[in-house]
């Protein structure tokens, strides 16, 4: 099995995109009407697709109700589905994936996170399981390409 731990702020709501939304509506914006990217849901589902995965949510938005809410409407309407949610462990976004994995995973199964802040991640992870996002831009076409490769990389096992 494949999982995607998805971050949301940075990859799916890009500060291009909130400045573009922010000029045309006006006003700031706040988790019940963010304005995530298209472009960047669309390229979530063609990694989906292309690589048979599962999205477990890293993101601090699994921590708030009313923001897993408007999430799941969000992702739905491109069928996307959460499929876990990692725990939350001081905040230590590496060691809440970490935990997941150590309780989740099976040999041969692969990972990928997706995020554009590393801070706590790299020191519990390889490069070839992490998709870091620009914040400026998200999720685009390259780093599209990117993720789908390292999923469909040969693991030591199999």
């Amino acid at each position: 099995m494949n999982y995607i731990f998805l971050d949301i702020d940075g990859v799916l709501n890009n500060k291009k995109h909130y400045k573009k939304q922010h000029k045309k509506y006006g006003g700031r914006f706040c988790c019940e009407n963010m304005p995530f990217n298209p472009r960047s849901i669309k390229n979530l589902r063609k990694i989906i697709d292309k690589t048979n995965s599962k999205i477990v949510l890293s993101s601090s938005w699994r921590r708030i109700e009313k923001c897993m809410t408007v999430l799941k409407a969000r992702l739905i309407e491109y069928g996307i589905k959460i499929y876990s949610i990692t725990p939350f462990i001081d905040g230590c976004r590496g060691k809440e994936i970490s935990k997941w994995c150590e309780e989740k995973t099976k040999i041969g199964d692969r990972i990928l996170i997706i995020d554009d802040e590393l801070y706590d991640i790299k020191e519990y992870f390889e490069t070839k399981e992490i998709v870091k996002i620009n914040y400026e831009y998200g999720l685009n076409s390259f780093k599209t390409h990117e993720a789908i490769k390292k999923l469909r990389r040969k693991s030591k096992n199999g």
